[in-house]
């Protein structure tokens, strides 16, 4: 969608105080909720302890951006009140 946009106007457009409402982005929730189906990628991990008899069950959520998204990513970990940033593996 933003292929049209130049890769300058699109790195700085969240970094322009103008476009983002100063240092907060306020989120909605149906906006997120489509963001995450677009974008995000829910997982469910387990784990068999050998030493007691139960699994342990790790469900997590997973959203992938470019590195100038990481504004964007903030934002919906401070709207999910959870979770962390990673960096991208080999940077």
């Amino acid at each position: 969608m933003n292929n049209a946009r130049p890769k300058a106007d699109r790195w700085n457009y969240l970094n322009d105080p103008a476009g983002r409402a100063g240092d907060i982005i306020k989120l909605h929730p149906n906006w997120v909720q489509g963001f995450i189906d677009g974008e995000g990628s829910f997982q469910f991990r387990d784990q068999i302890s050998r030493n007691s008899h139960y699994i342990a069950a790790n469900p997590t959520l997973e959203i992938a951006q470019s590195n100038h998204d990481v504004v964007i990513l903030e934002a919906i970990k401070s709207f999910l009140e959870s979770g962390y940033v990673k960096p991208p593996t080999g940077v």
